[in-house]
This record gives C-alpha cells, sequence and structure tokens, in this order.
C-alpha cells in the first residue's frame, strides 16, 4: 500500500469521526435504539437524559444534568451530575434520580392499545393527566403523559407525546412520580468538604467556645491540631476529627427554607472552618475555599429527634440530633492529655535518651532494631508495642503555661529523660521532655507546646529503661524433634538423659528409664526459648547466676532430612533448620516475678526465664512408669502394712496364702493397681524418703530377684489431694503416689 493511499484512508477515517462526532451526537444511533426495543419509552436512553420534568398535581420539579467538561466521545456523552433547577437550585440526590430514572428506563406494557382517538385520550384520562413526565434524551424532547386508572384494575393509562398508542403500565409508576423536591434534593449538607483541608476551627457550644488551628510543616504537609483560644496546647486529633466528621456525615433529613429567616433564635452550637488553600491548577468545586458555618439553632417542628440548623447562609434544614453530638465536645476532651499520640502503624523510629544512656528503635521491614543502622541487633516487637501502649496510656494530671520561670522550677531546662518519636508520614516527630519528679509525679514538656503537664512517675519509668528491655526476647529457635541428649546440673550433681532407639534414658547419676514427656518439656522450653523480660546488661550478685542453681544444655543434632533430601521442618519456622548441631545452655540464678533471672550460652545479658522450665529443671527426669511391675513376672508377693503382713505365692493357675486360696477378685484387681502404679510426681534428687508404713515385696518368677517398694505416710497436699511419697529398688529418686493407689495395697484382703 503507496503512503499517498494511506493518507487517503487515514483521512477518510478522521472524516468519519469528524461526522459521528459533530453531525450525529444529537441523535440516538441505531444501536442505542434496537437495545430498547419493546420498552414504552424506547427512545429513553439513560446516559443521553439530560433534563427531566415532573408534574404531579401540585409538585413541579425540574432535574437537569450537566455534561463532562472538556472534549466529548462517543462514550462520554450525556453523563454529569445532576442538579435541580425547580423549584430551586441545588445539588440533586443521585441515587432519588437514578430510582426515577430507572423507572422510566424499564417501564413496561401490560398491555399496549394502538391507534387511539381523541375520545380515547379523553376517556384515559390524557385531557387532565394525573402527571406528566416531560424529559430531553441526545437533544430531543418528548412528554410521557400518565392518566387514569385501567377499570379492570391492571394499572394506569400512559401515552407518549400526542401519539396514538397507549399502554396500560403497573401503578408502581405513580409511586415513582409522587415525590417533592426535597426527595430529589442532596441531602450532604456540605458536599465538598474533606477533613485534611480544614486549617481553622472555631467551635461554641453551650459550655465551650474553642479555636484550633493547622498549620502546615515546612515540607508543606499539615501539622498536628493545636489548641489557640482559650488555652495554647495540642489538640487530640481524633477529638478534632470527630468534630469535623459532622460536616461530612449528617444529613438534611428535610428542608425549611432557603434563606435564614431574621427572627431566628440564637444558635445554641456553632461550627466554624476555614480550609487551606486550593491547589494551583484546581477549579470548580475543588478551587472553592470560602468558609463553612453550620448553626444549630433549636428544636425541629414535630420532630422531637431532630433539631433546625443553618447551613453557611442556607438553607435552613433540619437535622438528626445524634448527628451533630460531637459539637458538644468540652475543652478537656479537645485537649490531647496523652503523652505521646503516635498510632503504632506510624511510628518510625523511638530515641530514649536519659543520663549517659541513650539508644534507637528503628522499625525495617523485618521487624525492629536497636541501634544505629551499622550496628543494630534484633529487637523485640512486642517489648516496642509494651513502651508505644503504655506511653499513650499515660494521661495528663495537671497542666500548667511553660513560662520560663515554670520550665526552671519543674526542671525542663535540664531533663531527665527525652523520648523522639519520628513517624512513617509526613507528619512532625513527637519530642517528650521529662524534667522533675515530685511527690505526685514527674513534669514534662511535649514538643514546643506552650504548655507543661504533669504525668505519673509510671511514665518517666517506662523511658528509664536501657537498650537490653527492648532486646528480641526469642532466643533460640530448635525443634524439640532434633534435641539427643539433656544435661542438667543441680549444685555439684549432674543428670544426663540420653535420647536412644527405644526412648530417653537417664545415664547418670544412675541408669533408668526417663519420663519422655518430662524430657520433651525441657527440649522444648530451651529449643524455643524465649524471655520473659530482660533486667541487666551482666550479671550481680543479687541476680544469684555467681554459682546457678541450676545449668541446663541441651544438645540438638542438625536437622533430619526427609527421604528426598528436605529438611524436616518439625515445630518451629525455617530459620531453624539451617544451623548444624549445637548446645543450647541456660544458667538458672534466683527466683524473681514471673520466673528466675538467668543467662543464655555466653551471652552476659540477664532475662527472666518463666517459671515452668525452673519448675521442670527441679525435679529428675525418671519416668513415672518406673514403680509399676507387670503381673505376668510376679512368682510371689508380700505386703506388710498398718493391717499386718499378706504373702501371696503362685501355685499353678492360682494364687494362694499359708491359710489357703486367695480370693480371685480382690487379688486380680491388687496385681492390676500394682502393674499400673504411676506416680503423680518426682521428687528433687536427696529428698529423704520417710520411714515407710506399707513395704510391697515382689519375687521374680525369673532369676528370684526381690524388688521392694516402700511407701511412707500420708503428706496433706493442701489445696492438692493428699499423696504419699513412694522409692523402688534401683532407682535413686522419690516419687509422689496418690494416696488412693496406696491405700489398695495397705486395705487388701485375700
Amino acid at each position: 500500500m503507496s503512503k499517498r493511499t494511506t493518507m487517503v484512508l487515514g483521512g477518510i477515517a478522521v472524516a468519519m469521526l469528524a461526522y459521528i462526532l459533530f453531525f450525529e451526537r444529537g441523535t440516538l444511533s441505531t444501536g442505542e435504539l434496537e437495545a430498547r426495543r419493546g420498552r414504552v419509552i424506547e427512545t429513553f436512553v439513560r446516559a443521553r437524559v439530560t433534563r427531566l420534568e415532573i408534574t404531579a398535581g401540585e409538585t413541579h420539579v425540574v432535574l437537569v444534568r450537566a455534561e463532562d467538561e472538556g472534549e466529548e466521545t462517543l462514550d462520554t456523552l450525556g453523563v454529569g451530575d445532576w442538579s435541580l433547577e425547580a423549584p430551586v437550585h441545588a445539588p440533586a440526590d443521585g441515587e432519588s434520580v437514578d430510582g426515577l430514572v430507572s423507572s422510566l428506563e424499564w417501564l413496561d406494557a401490560r398491555h399496549t392499545l394502538e391507534g387511539i382517538s381523541t375520545e380515547d385520550r379523553h376517556r384515559f384520562g390524557f385531557d387532565e393527566p394525573r402527571a406528566t413526565v416531560a424529559f430531553t434524551v441526545a437533544g430531543e424532547s418528548h412528554e410521557l403523559i400518565v392518566g387514569g386508572d385501567d377499570p379492570r384494575g391492571e394499572g394506569l393509562y400512559v401515552t407518549l407525546d400526542t401519539g396514538d398508542t397507549a399502554w396500560i403500565c403497573g401503578r408502581d409508576l405513580m409511586e415513582a412520580l409522587q415525590h417533592d423536591a426535597d426527595y430529589f434534593r442532596n441531602k450532604e449538607l456540605f458536599r465538598h468538604f474533606r477533613i485534611r483541608d480544614a486549617r481553622h476551627v472555631e467551635l461554641t457550644n453551650a459550655d465551650t467556645h474553642a479555636v484550633l488551628e493547622r498549620a502546615n510543616n515546612e515540607d508543606g504537609q499539615a501539622g498536628p491540631w493545636r489548641l489557640t483560644d482559650p488555652v495554647h496546647a495540642f489538640a487530640r486529633a481524633a477529638a478534632v476529627d470527630g468534630v469535623l466528621q459532622v460536616l461530612t456525615h449528617a444529613r438534611a433529613t428535610r428542608f425549611l427554607s432557603e434563606e435564614p429567616e431574621a427572627d431566628l433564635a440564637a444558635p445554641t452550637r456553632e461550627l466554624r472552618i476555614e480550609r487551606a488553600p486550593a491547589e494551583a491548577g484546581a477549579t470548580g468545586d475543588d478551587a472553592d475555599r470560602s468558609p463553612m458555618r453550620l448553626r444549630v439553632i433549636g428544636p425541629c417542628p414535630d420532630h422531637a429527634d431532630e433539631v433546625v440548623a443553618v447551613v453557611n447562609d442556607g438553607p435552613v434544614v433540619c437535622v438528626l440530633s445524634s448527628d451533630l453530638e460531637a459539637l458538644d465536645t468540652d475543652l478537656e476532651h479537645l485537649r490531647e492529655t496523652r503523652l505521646v499520640s503516635t498510632p503504632d502503624d506510624r511510628v518510625d523510629t523511638i530515641t530514649l535518651a536519659h543520663g549517659e544512656t541513650s539508644f534507637t528503635l528503628r522499625r525495617t521491614e523485618g521487624g525492629w532494631r536497636i541501634g544505629a543502622d551499622a550496628d543494630t541487633r534484633d529487637a523485640d516487637d512486642d517489648a516496642v508495642a509494651e513502651l508505644m501502649h503504655g506511653l499513650r496510656a499515660q494521661e495528663a494530671q495537671e497542666f500548667q503555661p511553660s513560662t520560663e520561670d515554670a520550665l526552671t522550677a519543674h526542671g525542663i531546662g535540664a531533663p531527665t529523660a527525652v523520648v523522639t518519636i519520628t513517624r512513617t508520614d509526613d507528619a512532625a516527630a513527637e519530642i517528650v521532655t521529662f524534667g522533675a519528679t515530685d511527690a505526685v509525679g514527674v513534669w514534662v514538656r511535649r514538643g514546643d507546646e506552650e504548655q507543661i503537664a504533669r504525668f505519673d512517675r509510671a511514665a518517666q519509668a517506662l523511658v528509664l529503661e536501657s537498650a537490653i528491655a527492648f532486646r528480641r526476647r526469642q532466643l533460640a529457635d530448635r525443634s524439640a524433634d532434633d534435641a539427643t541428649e539433656v544435661r542438667i546440673t543441680r549444685g555439684t550433681d549432674t543428670e544426663v538423659v540420653t535420647h536412644e532407639d527405644d526412648g530417653w534414658h537417664v545415664s547418670a547419676p544412675s541408669a533408668m528409664v526417663a519420663d519422655d514427656a518430662s524430657v520433651r518439656d525441657v527440649a522444648r522450653a530451651v529449643g524455643s526459648l524465649e524471655a520473659v523480660r530482660f533486667v541487666a546488661d551482666a550479671p550481680t550478685t543479687a541476680h544469684g547466676l555467681d554459682h546457678p542453681r541450676y545449668v541446663v544444655t541441651v544438645h540438638f543434632a542438625a536437622p533430619h532430612a526427609d527421604e528426598h533430601g528436605e529438611e524436616d521442618e518439625g515445630e518451629d519456622d525455617d530459620d531453624a533448620h539451617e544451623e548444624g548441631p549445637v548446645d543450647l545452655v541456660v544458667h538458672v540464678g534466683a527466683d524473681t516475678d514471673g520466673g528466675a533471672f538467668a543467662t543464655f550460652g555466653d551471652d552476659e545479658a540477664v532475662f527472666v526465664v518463666a517459671s515452668g522450665l525452673v519448675d521442670a529443671l527441679a525435679r529428675p527426669l525418671a519416668s513415672r512408669d518406673l514403680l509399676a511391675i507387670p503381673s505376668g513376672g510376679i512368682a510371689a508377693l508380700a505386703i506388710t502394712g498398718p493391717n499386718g503382713r499378706v504373702a501371696l505365692r503362685e501355685e499353678g493357675d492360682h494364687w494362694v496364702t499359708d491359710l489357703g486360696q486367695a480370693a480371685s477378685g480382690p487379688t486380680t484387681a491388687l496385681f492390676d493397681q500394682l502393674a499400673s502404679l504411676h506416680a503423680s510426681g518426682v521428687e528433687p534428687y536427696g529428698t529423704a524418703m520417710p520411714t515407710p508404713v506399707i513395704t510391697i515385696e515382689s519375687t521374680a518368677r525369673t532369676g528370684g530377684d526381690v524388688t521392694r517398694i516402700e511407701i511412707g505416710p500420708v503428706v496433706n497436699g493442701g489445696e492438692a489431694a493428699a499423696y504419699r511419697l513412694a522409692r523402688i529398688t534401683g532407682a535413686p529418686v522419690v516419687f509422689r503416689i496418690p494416696d488412693q493407689a496406696a491405700t489398695a495395697f495397705a486395705d487388701y484382703h485375700p
């Protein structure tokens, strides 16, 4: 194809487009008409309707729609905002107009009457119509006429223009038309108000007159709200937003007049707002930055839950009283009384400085870090959240003007601590300076606020922490599945437990079966070790770590790989399985609130380890089933107790005593009790065994070895159930057993 041909075809395309845009713009396309075939108003194409005029009885409403500004295209012809033209000039409610337009757009006929005569038009009520709807579509005007009722009760007579066709349509058409102008009027009091544009607020109610200002920062962004009258102080942003939201949320319930009457009562509440200048190039509503004013006058006539309000210089409307409740706020609610106000999700850095200590907590993509960019370590996210929560929870007890004398008298000039919080957004940093304490609290200045405030001493305690308090509390991350040895040193004694093919076994101080659940609890606690809190950078005598009560070492092998060569994730996350074999060591010292002081590995930082691990380390890890003796291996059994001695021996299929065959039922129950004897706990190594009151001697069927179980007297368990202490031959530990189990042996009668 030649260049000349291409140019010719391009010219033809441009000419066709020009024809469509400039010659057919005022007409409906064939496609638009075809899509509406079969409807009563086939020309009623929603996007092309620009005017609606409704007359029904004494109601006369005119609605117009402004076309979009700028160059029109086929896709945007006729699209714009609806407004009322009569009986008042006002913005229209899009949803209400949309309901009317939908009723006309989808109007269906139940019957069609062709070729109606002049007499028919009179009989159908078209000479004195019940309602008319004049509408303009694509520049052409039409009129829908609604006549009387169909005598058969099927609906209403409807015709279009002066044509010879009538339709019977549903009565719901009249429901859509019988609305006054207020129904179609936009109910928003201030349609184009945006809270972020407000810069000056003046609120007056029965108890308060407050003026608030919000200046722009150096970067042009809005700064914090400040009270400028009757006091100079920081304002609570949420409270100010609550007042401003009245303008965005309140809706007119009814319109009383377009202009305030001279005899209207004085306002009970008044809100005046000035806005920031419009951005360069703004047009229309975006360029309008005129002041806004809302006055609340008094009760709305005949509507107890509504009040009369005046919007700017008119209209006068009624509004639900509940929509204006925020205007009743007082000065104390508007004033910022919290120590800090930055929400967690807006905090970027927190710097704490006191004495010679200064450190920064910094938010990163991976979580919080402590220190400068070049030298940081993980911080605990929960600890940072607790700090911010604690700071925000502190409320001022008293305010004073921040005069030079007051700053000096209350130690603000020589601060005991300074907190600086920078934000992730463009808002200014919060700087809190702590001064001197007195018998009641601590004096503080927030930024350059023209007030100083006294807070509870707890506020100062929050910021006098060292960096250690914010260290990451998760200290280890290994799976208990990979533990192969647990070694617990208690004073001069060491207990060693190793994992073998058939489970865990104690190898020192004496060989015995270990309690799998107890060992696994220790391995899990050490493998996922988490500090309750950090307390010091290094131990002191008070921590009891010079000679620790317990030292627990758990050896973790490299994570197991599955048959595909992938590491088994066990119970923990992926990071734990990038490490090889390791010994994790915890030193446990003196008790404290919530647990005991401890250190981890070679790190001297002192933290509090949870009491659950401390309790688990105090007791041997021996199996609680060591007292159980299976009946199948017993050749003879002797029980000595408060009721004397009973000796049983096996003869054939029966158990007998010196007096004859023992009763089957009680004897079977006795041996079942012995085979299932389970300790409820294990006492620490070295616990003295009291003088036994029950002794059970079992002679093995093979080898004739005698196993001896000794059971002491009843011990009152306090709130817990009563128990007895017991021990068995070959196990250097003392067990606790339920008193009920011991009683079963003492009460046995053959």
